[in-house]
């Protein structure tokens, strides 16, 4: 991914696009996993999950390291702390956001990253950004 040439940020929003993509994609094997992947890891022949989860962990702490060895990201949180956490959030969205609705899987991969990079606290031009665009959609 970082291949690419792509920013850690960057990289970041994508790995997170593509988990909810997936997620909508195949819902109800993504729902097995969830709640079944201790389980299915136990069960001869299912090793493969395991490798699998392994390979898409370390494609995650990649991007995530990456971000912290160029100082985009904290050095503060422990990538894998960064990772459960980030990866939960994706996770466990799928339970409540409904694709094709109005709040689109592009726009959740957006506040999801922007979220976990930059936080939820209000700067005073983030707040005067917000305000033009509402009064922006309601001029229309």
């Amino acid at each position: 991914m970082l291949a690419s040439g792509k920013r850690p940020a960057e990289c970041l929003h994508d790995l997170v696009v593509t988990s909810l993509e997936v997620a909508e994609q195949q819902p109800y094997a993504t729902a097995i996993y969830q709640n079944e992947a201790q389980y299915l890891r136990e069960i001869p022949g299912f090793h493969h999950i395991q490798s699998a989860a392994g390979e898409i962990q370390r494609s995650w702490l990649h991007v995530i390291d990456a971000g912290v060895a160029d100082g985009s990201f904290r050095v503060d949180i422990p990538p894998r702390v960064f990772y459960r956490l980030i990866r939960d959030a994706v996770w466990l969205s799928t339970r409540w956001h409904q694709p094709g609705g109005s709040y689109s899987t592009h726009q959740l991969a957006k506040d999801v990253t922007s979220l976990f990079l930059h936080g939820f606290a209000a700067s005073a031009s983030g707040h005067r950004e917000a305000r033009e665009q509402q009064r922006g959609q309601a001029d229309r």
